[in-house]
C-alpha cells in the first residue's frame, strides 16, 4: 500500500520514483520479528513448527540486517535517509535519554532524518550534527475532539512540517512548522494565539536540545538552532 503513495508523493514532488519507491518497498519487507509483519511470516507461524519467541528473538536480528541493506542502499542511491520510529509515551514531553542515543546512533550512521512518532502532541526538536531529529510530531488529524483527560496538551493544535535539507549532505537548512488546529475532523490555520502558544511550548521543551521556534510574520514557525557542545551529547550512559 504503501509504494503507490511514495510513487505519487515523488510524482507530486518532480522527483524520481525510483529511489521513493524502492526504500519503501524494501523497508516493508524487511520486517520479520511478528507473524503478522508479512505474509511469509504468518504462513511460516501457522505451521507451528516456529515458536513465537523463536520468531521475535531471530526476526530482530534479521530485522537489523535489513535496516542495515535498506539504509545503504539509498544512501548509495543518492537519495535522502529517514528513520521514522514509533516510540515513546502518547502523553508527554520528556525524552528518555535511550531515545536520544539511539537518534544520534541512527544519524552518525548515515541517516539524515529521525522521524518520531507516538504522542498525540509535538515533542522536542534537536539538530544533532546538522541533521534533524523530531522526537515526536504529534498527531495530523485525528477523531480525539471533546475527550477529556489531556487539555493541557492542547492535542487539537498540530503542526505540519517542512524541512528542507541538502541534498548532498543530509544537512538541515531549513525547517517550517504550519500551527494547524483540528476542529470537526478538519484542519485550518490556527489562529495567532493558538500559533503563538505552540511556539512557545516547542520553544519550551526543546530548549534542553538546544533549540527554539521564532514566528515569521505570516504566523508560520521556523526552527532556530545551535549546536549542544560535542561532551553534552548523551551517546553512552
Amino acid at each position: 500500500m504503501i509504494v503507490p503513495i511514495a510513487i505519487a508523493v515523488a510524482d507530486a514532488a518532480g522527483v524520481s520514483p525510483v529511489q521513493p519507491a524502492l526504500g519503501a518497498t524494501l523497508g516493508a519487507s524487511m520486517a520479520f520479528m511478528l507473524p503478522v509483519s508479512t505474509p511469509p511470516n504468518a504462513i511460516v507461524y501457522s505451521s507451528g513448527r516456529v515458536p513465537l519467541t523463536a520468531m521475535i528473538r531471530h526476526g530482530f536480528v534479521i530485522d537489523l540486517v535489513g535496516y542495515v541493506v535498506v539504509v545503504t542502499l539509498v544512501m548509495l542511491l543518492g537519495d535522502v535517509v529517514v528513520a521514522s520510529i514509533h516510540w515513546g509515551s502518547n502523553w508527554g514531553y520528556e525524552v528518555p535519554r535511550a531515545h536520544a542515543r539511539f537518534a544520534h546512533r541512527l544519524i552518525d550512521g548515515g541517516v539524515d532524518i529521525v522521524h518520531g512518532h507516538s504522542s498525540h502532541h509535538p515533542r522536542p526538536i534537536e539538530v544533532y550534527r546538522g541533521k534533524l531529529a523530531l522526537y515526536g510530531c504529534g498527531d495530523f488529524i485525528d477523531d480525539y475532539e471533546g475527550i477529556s483527560g489531556h487539555e493541557e496538551y492542547r492535542d487539537d493544535l498540530v503542526l505540519m512540517y517542512f524541512p528542507t535539507v541538502d541534498a548532498h549532505t543530509g544537512r538541515l537548512v531549513e525547517l517550517v512548522l504550519v500551527p494547524m488546529r483540528i476542529q470537526k475532523m478538519r484542519l485550518n490555520r490556527a489562529p495567532p494565539a493558538e500559533a503563538e502558544w505552540l511556539r512557545d511550548r516547542v520553544t519550551a521543551i526543546s530548549r534542553a536540545f538546544g533549540s527554539r521556534v521564532d514566528m515569521t510574520a505570516d504566523g508560520r514557525l521556523l526552527l532556530a538552532s545551535r549546536q549542544r557542545p560535542e561532551r553534552r551529547r548523551p551517546l553512552t550512559s
